[in-house]
């Protein structure tokens, strides 16, 4: 008997607490059943974010080529294809080269941009000795825009030898983001 009555005491405190808490709140807090009209005028337009699920997406590709038919040239003739309407934005390209004679002279990645065809050369850290070859890394941080356009691009890469080749291989890995055009 004494818990019901209790449980009762304690209700009740509740429903009035609820009522005068009511009755105080003043009308602005209310809930007001009025429609809200956004306006997104062409001169000032509300910024946005897009919601598609392409919207950011990062991408981290490998590529390999070997020195044959006694060539100064590894090449990568597509190390990534960049989709229709959208932007790679290239930010890390990184990897090493062996030879068996000469040295690296030079790396590039060449792709499509907002010019037409765009070379980046990435620099390239001194050769190291190995047996009759040498061998050279490289690692750059970078920004390049590579642009998918209508029917899409591809992002290729050249390595240069200072001596005519006949083995030895290229490795690189190219690192960046999608973003809509």
């Amino acid at each position: 008997m004494n818990f019901a009555k209790r449980v009762l005491m304690v209700s009740g405190a509740i429903a009035i607490a609820a009522i005068v808490g009511t009755i105080l709140t003043p009308k602005a807090l209310h809930a007001v059943a009025t429609a809200v009209q956004v306006v997104n005028p062409a001169a000032n337009p509300v910024p946005t974010v897009a919601t598609d699920l392409n919207a950011l997406s990062v991408f981290d590709v490998p590529g390999s080529c070997t020195y044959i038919n006694f060539g100064l040239d590894c090449e990568i003739g597509s190390i990534y294809f960049v989709p229709a309407g959208k932007i790679a934005v290239i930010e890390r390209v990184a990897g090493s080269c062996s030879s068996n004679s000469g040295e690296l002279s030079s790396a590039a990645i060449s792709y499509t941009g907002s010019q037409g065809l765009n070379t980046m050369f990435v620099a390239h850290g001194p050769s190291v000795a190995n047996g009759a070859g040498g061998g050279g890394q490289f690692s750059q941080n970078l920004r390049g825009y590579a642009f998918g356009g209508a029917a899409g691009t591809s992002i290729s890469a050249v390595f240069n030898n200072s001596a005519v080749q006949n083995g030895g291989a290229c490795y690189v890995s190219i690192a960046g983001r999608l973003v809509n055009e």
